[in-house]
């Protein structure tokens, strides 16, 4: 492989021909439908990239795709791209509004469709008001009622050419979408291929498919075959998989990798092929990735980004190995050898800080994206540096700790403190069974402490006794904490049930704007 440099030096359309260019007509991926050789899988994205040119497609055109995670997904995304055009996902479990949103701030004029969602397409177009071709393919990316069109070229892609569109949703759930360039997409595809490294005969367990053609493009680039997972999310149905398919490299989702890390100890599924496993964990304890390496039977690898500025670090396969609790609450070391640079900058003066010294995460490199599609203006840059909006410091080796959002960062009387640490104090009330901390400012700027607890059975608490006694701890006013004892915190409908902060953080503002009381 080339890509591990920090120029790139091929378009996307040579990327997606590079992943299908198999010395040998092997079995390259494993879908829901069946299993693709590398023959059957070049000529079906052949097959609808004739169809898109033959219908209408030009180059970048946005060209929207939905259907369920098979080999329809990987199809559309690299025929899209052959054609000229720019992926653009419609998740699967969004709503038909949330689909015409991404249309309109898309600006997609085409639809790749598979066959069991033509119907809630048909109805999002009627209900908009939306005029838009749209291509038919089975699950497993066969044309359905193709037009017969002539066969073409690939397009040739120009360096200033957008690579495909991808989706952010953070802890809001609302989908955002970003444009990745050429120069993105180059890195991305690099940095996967860097966390997962290449080996022999590798099998690589994707949990997802729609909106992340570069992960579907470094796993081919190894020459690993890609399994789609396609079982409920839990670590029993994901244990079995691995088992079933000699998997040897996998991204686990945090929330079932402690329960994975036990299946090794209990020793009734054989992991035996597995080799490596990379998880997103930097909001995981130092102590809890202690336990899990001391666990399982394989390399672990932890990388940290976010989709606006790249993947920018990762703790290695040796860090885990060390033990080392200091190490292993970092983020790790910066992609470095790809262009990636990252600084920490004071809050107030933007001037770069030491060693140690807490501030905001700023990054340079060409995993940097600018603009969320459908903004009035890029995100500021300063001097080629970007806010990744977190907030940390690095060591004097150059590695990275995230301690939280910048915009939870406030002044207390022993330093900065963030909401992360703040909830550590909250959860470690005896009454307090579950809680989540937000720190929102008000129109004035100051910083409030807003806190959401569960209690524990048969425990009570009074919020106002509760809010001094933490306005205490922190070393702020007690007039900037407020305490609310809720029966249950709200959660998103969806593993991994995260905390629906998007709502509490609106329960704040009608606090500060005076709408609604801050206990119960």
């Amino acid at each position: 492989m080339s890509y591990y440099d920090s120029v790139r030096d091929r378009s996307v359309v040579q990327m997606v021909r590079d992943a299908l260019a198999w010395p040998d007509n092997d079995v390259v991926a494993i879908f829901p439908s069946g299993e693709l050789t590398r023959d059957v899988l070049a000529q079906r994205c052949d097959a609808l990239r004739d169809e898109l040119v033959g219908r209408g497609v030009r180059p970048q055109s946005r060209v929207a795709y939905v259907g369920n995670p098979d080999a329809c997904i990987m199809i559309a995304q690299f025929a899209i791209a052959l054609a000229g055009g720019v992926p653009v996902p419609l998740p699967e479990r969004s709503s038909q509004d949330a689909w015409a949103d991404l249309v309109s701030v898309t600006g997609a004029s085409f639809v790749v469709c598979e066959t069991g969602r033509r119907d809630r397409v048909a109805s999002m177009m009627e209900d908009r008001g939306l005029v838009l071709p749209v291509i038919e393919v089975a699950p497993d990316g066969t044309l359905v009622s193709p037009l017969g069109a002539q066969p073409c070229s690939d397009y040739e892609c120009t360096p200033s050419d957008l690579a495909e569109v991808v989706l952010s949703s953070g802890s809001t759930g609302t989908p955002k979408a970003f444009a990745f360039t050429q120069d993105v997409e180059y890195y991305f595809v690099s940095t996967w291929l860097q966390i997962y490294g290449e080996r022999e005969g590798g099998r690589f367990l994707s949990v997802g498919l729609s909106g992340c053609m570069h992960s579907l493009l470094s796993c081919l680039l190894r020459r690993e075959v890609f399994v789609a997972y396609a079982a409920p999310m839990t670590a029993a149905d994901f244990a079995r998989t691995i088992e079933r398919h000699r998997i040897t490299d996998a991204f686990v989702p945090p929330f079932i990798l402690d329960d994975l890390a036990d299946l090794y100890i209990e020793g009734d599924i054989d992991f035996s092929s597995l080799q490596r496993i990379a998880y997103a964990g930097q909001a995981m304890p130092a102590s809890e990735k202690q336990a899990i390496a001391q666990k399982v039977d394989c390399e672990l690898v932890q990388f940290y980004g976010n989709t606006e500025s790249g993947l920018l670090a990762c703790l290695g396969p040796d860090d885990h190995r060390s033990g080392d609790v200091g190490i292993l609450a970092s983020a790790g070391v910066p992609f470095s050898n790809l262009g990636t640079c990252i600084q920490v900058w004071d809050f107030n003066t933007g001037e770069p800080l030491g060693a140690g010294a807490i501030g905001r995460v700023m990054v340079r490199g060409r995993g940097v994206t600018r603009r969320i599609m459908g903004a009035d203006a890029d995100f500021m840059v300063v001097d080629g540096w970007r806010d990744t909006e977190d907030a940390g410091y690095l060591d004097e080796s150059g590695r990275l700790y995230v301690k939280g959002r910048a915009c939870d960062a406030l002044a207390g009387r022993d330093g900065v403190l963030f909401a992360i640490d703040i909830e550590g104090s909250v959860l470690s009330h005896s009454a307090v069974s579950a809680g989540s901390v937000q720190v929102v400012a008000d129109a004035a700027g100051a910083k409030h402490v807003f806190a959401w607890v569960e209690l524990a059975s048969g425990e009570n608490l009074q919020p106002e006794l509760f809010a001094i006694g933490l306005a205490r701890d922190c070393g702020i006013s007690e007039s900037l904490v407020h305490v609310t004892v809720l029966d249950e915190i709200p959660r998103l409908p969806r593993p991994p049930y995260k905390v629906d902060k998007s709502l509490l953080k609106g329960e704040a503002l009608a606090v500060l704007n005076g709408t609604m009381s801050a206990t119960a």
